[in-house]
């Protein structure tokens, strides 16, 4: 047996060695900074190690084909939580006949454009923001209309993003049509497949669902204390998690069961729901993946739920049923702090708190740094935990205004 593990941004926070049988190969693909953070576990536990900086289809088939080359007696088998991994893995387990998740199924959780369009024919009660998809073509053989339409559709602000991205990545929002316009002009040659989102003013919350045998066996709801993309603006963001008995909980539950039935999602599967409510009582879809959540924010279900949802998503890959009895010990919140930009200089102590705290730091004093580009770039990460939920909100009020580095302008 060969299992084959992809990450390029999540470290694994659960024990991994009652996933593979004894005596298989344990391979792990990742780009070198992950490995670097986590090398004693990683070279523990895999039996090959292979570092890539390139993602795309093509660098990641030769690698799965080399292993197979090399070993072709053994069963294979494709595993990933990554979101820049998903559609990648699908593909390649349909060509090997590997079981799992395949291109159709993990093509309507991964673009944007299409799980929208899903919602639209099959759950109509979805409420689901406007949104157009870039057209290049168009906006060169008339872009003064093209910019007009846009903005007679959406409204500025405009949101901007890849369909098929993650984390922020590449993401921009525009408040006026020269942004507009200068933003089309420097994207007419990329090859990325973008969208104009209405932009919308509210708090968002992410709902994380595990899915067993056709039943929803866990939901678990938090709240960010911003939107995402505030992070690239030096905002901390947290995700807080929200009581079982609170009314916003109920809301995004029975919210999140409808998207879920409305996109057909896979029996045994872990979902991640991203969904704004409004201050008009709105609750607007934004988008979902056919995976946990990211950062840390497993490690905190575990913590405080006694569910790893992590875990559950990767035994559910291998046909394993994965434990979802909440046993509620804590509330607390994942907190990630962007980088500045600069030398770091020094580490700011934590302010006082009445949580328990368990912080991880990305970069060291000396380093050069530039500023996060997306929330993927942290300069560390605080989770948070306290028998009192109001305690957490009390503690997430005071870390707004801590920097967690100094840093020095570069020389």
């Amino acid at each position: 047996m060969i299992y084959i593990f992809f990450t390029k941004d999540e470290s694994f926070d659960f024990e991994l060695a009652p996933l593979c049988e004894k005596g298989s190969r344990r391979v792990v693909v990742l780009p070198e900074v992950l490995y670097v953070q986590d090398k004693a576990q990683l070279d523990a536990f895999f039996t090959d190690v292979v570092l890539t900086e390139a993602f795309d289809f093509e660098t990641i088939e030769a690698i799965v084909d080399a292993q197979v080359s090399a070993h072709p007696f053994e069963e294979l088998v494709l595993l990933t939580c990554d979101e820049d991994f998903m559609l990648t893995v699908a593909r390649l387990r349909e060509k090997y006949g590997v079981a799992g998740d395949g291109v159709e199924v993990v093509t309507r959780f991964t673009h944007k454009d299409q799980m929208k369009d899903c919602l639209r024919a099959r759950a109509p009660n979805v409420d689901l923001p406007r949104f157009e998809l870039f057209d290049p073509k168009t906006f060169k053989r008339v872009n003064g209309h093209y910019l007009a339409h846009i903005e007679d559709y959406l409204h500025f602000p405009v949101f901007v993003k890849p369909i098929n991205q993650c984390a922020t990545n590449n993401a921009a929002k525009l408040t006026s049509q020269d942004e507009l316009r200068s933003w089309c002009t420097s994207h007419t040659r990329d090859k990325t497949i973008y969208e104009f989102d209405e932009f919308i003013d509210g708090e968002l919350y992410h709902c994380d669902t595990v899915k067993v045998d056709g039943r929803i066996a866990s939901v678990f709801v938090s709240r960010y204390n911003k939107p995402c993309f505030d992070f690239m603006a030096g905002n901390m963001r947290a995700s807080i998690l929200l009581p079982f008995d609170s009314q916003d909980y109920e809301i995004l539950r029975a919210f999140n069961d409808e998207v879920l039935k409305g996109l057909d999602t896979p029996d045994n599967a872990v979902t991640h729901l991203e969904v704004f409510r409004t201050k008009e009582g709105r609750t607007i879809f934004l988008e979902i993946g056919l995976r946990p959540p990211g950062a840390n924010i497993p490690k905190m279900y575990t913590k405080c739920l006694g569910v790893n949802i992590q875990e559950a998503h990767f035994l559910m890959q291998l046909r394993r049923k994965p434990n979802t009895e909440v046993k509620q010990e804590y509330f607390g919140a994942m907190c990630d702090f962007p980088i500045m930009g600069g030398v770091v200089d020094t580490y700011n102590p934590l302010p006082a708190l009445e949580s328990q705290t368990e912080l991880t730091w990305f970069v060291e004093p000396g380093q050069k740094v530039h500023a996060s580009r997306n929330v993927v770039e942290r300069s560390c990460m605080l989770m948070l935990l306290h028998k009192d939920q109001e305690a957490v909100e009390r503690d997430i009020t005071k870390l707004g205004s801590w920097q967690s580095c100094t840093y020095r302008p570069l020389a």
